[in-house]
């Protein structure tokens, strides 16, 4: 009876080892999946990027000259930059 309670012991570590390589295995294919989706994708997420970093630039800077344009009495934009604190 002993004899078969530790092939029971000795085939639930075995059994943990295949769990962890099957788990190994899985993040593998996971990864090169996601590898070859950026490889396959590349220019347009390149172009998506490209895009956003775009438009974000071209907001802030409308946002900073809206920031150092001020209007004088009649309301015509006059610009003025003072960033020296002078």
């Amino acid at each position: 009876m002993s004899n078969a309670v530790m092939r029971l012991k000795k085939s639930r570590k075995n059994q943990r080892g295949a769990v962890a390589l099957e788990y190994i295995l899985i993040a593998s294919l996971v990864a090169i999946a996601l590898i070859g989706a950026f490889v396959y994708f590349r220019g347009t997420l390149k172009q998506s990027v490209t895009a956003i970093t775009d438009t974000t630039a071209s907001a802030v800077n409308q946002s900073i000259q809206g920031a150092l344009t001020e209007k004088d009495d009649k309301g015509k934009a006059v610009t003025s930059v003072s960033l020296g604190g002078e």
